[in-house]
C-alpha cells in the first residue's frame, strides 16, 4: 500500500497539469487563470479519486448491473484496453468528460434507480463550483490523465488498499506547487501558497501519537464516570458519544479521522459496553456525533468531509 501510495502521488502530480490544461482550453495563461485552473483541477481530480475509493470499498453499488454501466470500474477497464491497443483519441471529442460529468451528477444527487445514495458534501455540486459551466477536457488529455489515476505499471490500482489519509496527504503536498505555462503545456513549480495558508503535512505516526495523548486521559475519565454511574451498553455508549472533538484548523482531517478511529476502538474495548455494534459501526456513530472541524480553505473542508464519509 505504501509503494502504491507513493507511485500514485507522483502520477497525480503528472495528471493535474493535463486536467488543468484541458479546463483552460484557449484561455490566456494569466496568473489568475492558472490559479483558477489549478484549484478546479484539484476539484475534478478529487471527484475522480472519491469515486475510485468509494467503488473499490463497495460504498457505490458496483455489483449492481444498473450502476455498473455508469461506473468508473467499467470505464477504467475500457480505457486501459483502448490505450494498450494504441487507440488515438480525437481532440475534438469530449466524450470521456461528458461520461464523468453524468457520474458526478449521479453521486451528487443520488439515484434511486441505480441504488446510489446522495452525497451532499458539496464536492460534486455544480452550484458550489460554477467554474466548470461551459468547460470540458478533450479526450486525449483526459485519457492520459485518468490512466495515471487508474493504473500503475499497467496494473489497475485497488483503492481498498489505500488509506483515506492518502487523499489528504496528496492535497497538502500539492499546495506547495502552482501551475506555470510551458509553451502549450503546463507544469507544476514551487509556490509560496502553503506558507501563506499555513498548510503543512503531519506524518502519520505524529498524528496518531498526538491523538492518543490528547484523548486517552479524557476517555479514561469518562469511562470511570460511566462505571461510577452504573451505566451499561446503550447508556454507556450514549455517555461516550456526548464527547465533542474539535480541530480548529483541520486541513484534510488527518487528526479527526484518527480521533474517530481511536474513540471507536476505546468504546469497543471498554468493559461498560458490550453492545452489538461492530467497530466500524461505532466509528460511524462517533463521526456523526463527536467530530467537528473548521478550516479557512474551502477545498480542505470538502476533502475533510470526503475523508470522513469514506
Amino acid at each position: 500500500a505504501a509503494q502504491i501510495g507513493d507511485s500514485l502521488e507522483r502520477q497525480v502530480f503528472e495528471a493535474l497539469p493535463l486536467i488543468a490544461r484541458g479546463l483552460l482550453g484557449d484561455e490566456s495563461r494569466t496568473r489568475e487563470a492558472l490559479d483558477a485552473a489549478f484549484e478546479h483541477g484539484l476539484v475534478f481530480l478529487y471527484r475522480v479519486l472519491f469515486c475510485l475509493h468509494a467503488e473499490d470499498r463497495g460504498l457505490l453499488p458496483v455489483d449492481s448491473p444498473h450502476y455498473r454501466e455508469y461506473s468508473l470500474r467499467r470505464r477504467r477497464v475500457k480505457l486501459a484496453e483502448d490505450l494498450d491497443r494504441g487507440r488515438r483519441f480525437s481532440r475534438h471529442s469530449t466524450e470521456i468528460y461528458n461520461d464523468l460529468r453524468a457520474l458526478f451528477r449521479i453521486v451528487d444527487e443520488g439515484d434511486e434507480d441505480l441504488g446510489v445514495n446522495e452525497y451532499d458534501g458539496g464536492l460534486f455540486s455544480p452550484d458550489a463550483h460554477p467554474y466548470f459551466e461551459g468547460r470540458s477536457i478533450p479526450d486525449p488529455l483526459l485519457a492520459e490523465a485518468l490512466d495515471k489515476l487508474y493504473r500503475i505499471d499497467g496494473q489497475q490500482i485497488d483503492y481498498r488498499d489505500l488509506s483515506t489519509r492518502h487523499l489528504g496527504t496528496i492535497y497538502e503536498r500539492l499546495l506547495a506547487f502552482q501551475l506555470e505555462a510551458d509553451g502549450d503545456n503546463l507544469r507544476l513549480v514551487d509556490s509560496p501558497r502553503r506558507k501563506y495558508t499555513g498548510s503543512y503535512f503531519t506524518p502519520e505516526p505524529v498524528v496518531d501519537l498526538i491523538v492518543e495523548r490528547t484523548l486517552e486521559p479524557i476517555l479514561v475519565h469518562r469511562s470511570q464516570e460511566i462505571r461510577d454511574q452504573g451505566l451499561r451498553n446503550d447508556d454507556a455508549l450514549e455517555a461516550f458519544l456526548d464527547l465533542k472533538v474539535l480541530d480548529p484548523a483541520m486541513g484534510s482531517a488527518h487528526f479527526l479521522n484518527a480521533a474517530a478511529a481511536y474513540i471507536a476502538q476505546f468504546i469497543a474495548t471498554d468493559p461498560s459496553y458490550e453492545g452489538g455494534l461492530s467497530r466500524v459501526e461505532l466509528q460511524r456513530r462517533v463521526a456523526e456525533r463527536c467530530i467537528y472541524g473548521v478550516d479557512l480553505i474551502p477545498m480542505a473542508v470538502e476533502l475533510a468531509r470526503l475523508a470522513m464519509w469514506l
